[in-house]
C-alpha cells in the first residue's frame, strides 16, 4: 500500500500486508515493505501500462524504461495489450486508449 497524498500530516512509507483467506473468514497480518518482491510480482503489462502514463512512446523506449524486464515480456504485453484494446497504436508509438466515459466527455465539449 502506497500513501501518496495527504491534506495534514505526513506521508507514510509503504506498508504491506498478507491477506489469507478461509473457511472462518479473512485474516489480515501487516508485513515488512520487500521492493524487490514487489517488483517481481508486478507483470510486465502492468509495468508497460505505468510507463505509458507519462505519455506515448515506441517500443525501444518502453523496453528502456523497464530494464528488468526482458525484451520479448513487453513486446508480448504491448501485443496483447493492443489487442485488448487498453493501447493504441500511433506512427509506430504506443499511448493509453482513452476510456469510454473520457470520450463521451470529450464529444460533448
Amino acid at each position: 500500500m502506497f500513501h501518496r497524498a495527504t491534506n495534514i500530516g505526513k506521508l507514510y512509507k509503504p506498508m504491506s500486508f498478507h491477506l489469507h483467506y478461509n473457511e472462518n473468514g479473512l485474516t489480515i497480518k501487516r508485513q515488512a515493505f520487500n521492493v524487490r518482491e514487489f517488483i517481481t510480482k508486478v507483470t510486465a503489462g502492468q509495468q508497460v501500462l505505468g510507463v505509458l502514463k507519462q505519455g506515448a512512446l515506441k517500443p525501444e523506449a518502453i523496453i528502456a524504461q523497464i530494464p528488468k524486464c526482458q525484451e520479448g515480456a513487453i513486446r508480448t504485453a504491448l501485443s496483447r495489450l493492443l489487442k485488448a484494446k487498453l493501447l493504441i497504436l500511433i506512427d509506430g508509438a504506443y499511448g493509453l486508449a482513452a476510456k469510454k466515459d473520457q470520450q463521451v466527455q470529450e464529444d460533448e465539449e
